[in-house]
């Protein structure tokens, strides 16, 4: 495969509504996922979770909170854009950490830390 041409693809989406082949598909599914979820885990700190665990815990954790948590990698990108393009960078509000707690039910877990001796976004100055 080269890339010295525009590549000529195309995409296909197709949407199946599961009823029609398997009638009380929700129903069966959600009974699927709530056995999943209540076998022992492995390591009882860790509860089994299903696809869209995470993100239904974050979304709360958001919903709660009132505000999304960027880390400071990426604020610090979304800055170096903003003075590029001569907007106003991004309202933030410095939070105090709260101490941890165990999960009653999944959590998202923190973005990765940047690695020792990474470098700094810089603004291309």
């Amino acid at each position: 495969m080269t890339t010295d041409k525009v590549a000529n693809l195309g995409q296909t989406f197709v949407c199946i509504n599961p009823e029609c082949f398997a009638p009380c598909f929700q129903e069966r599914l959600g009974c699927l996922l709530d056995c999943l979820r209540k076998i022992e885990p492995a390591d009882p700190n860790k509860p089994v979770m299903v696809p869209g665990d995470l993100e239904r815990a974050h979304m709360k954790e958001v919903d709660e909170s009132k505000m999304i948590a960027y880390n400071k990698v990426h604020i610090m990108n979304m800055n170096c854009i903003a003075e590029k393009m001569s907007v106003e960078p991004m309202k933030t509000h410095k939070t105090k950490p709260t101490p941890p707690q165990a999960p009653a039910a999944p959590t998202a877990p923190p973005g990765p830390p940047a690695p020792p001796g990474a470098p700094k976004p810089s603004c291309g100055k």
